[in-house]
């Protein structure tokens, strides 16, 4: 059995070769070996690699920690947005619009004399009116009542001023405003695909057919809480399919239209 075995990498020298060449070969041998990594070497490059994975696990648990704390300050911000949305409604609650009013009829006792005369309102309070703007020698008020009980009945009794350049209008929050806009743009569409069903607009909300729909806080379409495309594809058919009714281009295209 031959003991001369020739290191992995290394050239066997032939019979004969110089000295000169032996020395060079082992010393080229030597630095090879003083390149490798020692056992404290290979421990080192461990502690490190487990140093760097306990940094990535960490970062990791930030990470999920700012997606979390980012949720709750979404659902927060929600939350926020649905109080003052409902703080604004409590506070028009007892407050109703009246445009077309002559300029010596915008006044707290203009606007009770309307009430309780042509409107035959008998018992009901005027607290206090604002103008709001004056449009071809007519004005439009805020008026506020002295109870929200009185508002219904005023509004019931809107119809006793047909044929008058009176009209009575609810005070609603900014989102209800561009909820109304945004139905009022639908009706548009819905008469363009079909004039015989009827469609009229009433504050925030739009009956077709007699069914009341209405934009919930997502924005998407309602009838008595459920989704109310699957009734309006059923009174308008498949025309209804090639219009996008969705609250943000049916509120755009109706600003537009207003510019």
């Amino acid at each position: 059995m031959s003991l001369n075995r020739t290191p992995p990498g290394a050239k066997q020298m032939p019979p004969g070769t110089p000295l000169g060449d032996v020395m060079q070969a082992i010393n080229q041998m030597g630095q090879r070996f003083d390149k490798l990594a020692t056992k404290e070497d290979i421990g080192t490059l461990k502690s490190q690699l487990e140093s760097v994975s306990d940094q990535i696990e960490t970062l990791k648990a930030e990470n999920e920690t700012l997606k979390r704390d980012f949720h709750q300050l979404k659902s927060d911000r929600e939350q926020d947005r649905k109080e003052l949305s409902r703080l604004e409604q409590s506070s028009k609650a007892r407050n109703l619009i009246f445009k077309g009013l002559e300029k010596e009829d915008a006044t707290k006792e203009g606007v009770e004399k309307l009430l309780r005369g042509k409107m035959a309102i008998l018992n009901v309070s005027v607290r206090e009116t604002r103008e709001l703007y004056q449009r071809n020698n007519k004005m439009g008020v805020l008026v506020e009542m002295e109870n929200a009980s009185a508002i219904n009945e005023v509004i019931k009794n809107g119809k006793k001023l047909a044929g008058s350049s009176v009209y009575i209008d609810r005070d609603l929050s900014q989102q209800q405003q561009e909820n109304k806009l945004a139905l009022m743009q639908l009706k548009k569409e819905l008469v363009s695909i079909n004039k015989n069903h009827r469609a009229f607009v009433k504050n925030d909300q739009i009956c077709v057919e007699g069914k009341w729909v209405s934009f919930n806080n997502a924005h998407e379409l309602t009838c008595k809480g459920k989704p109310a495309n699957s009734i309006l594809k059923e009174l308008y058919g498949a025309a209804l399919d090639e219009t996008d009714i969705t609250h943000t281009r049916l509120l755009t295209k109706a600003r537009e239209s207003k510019n």
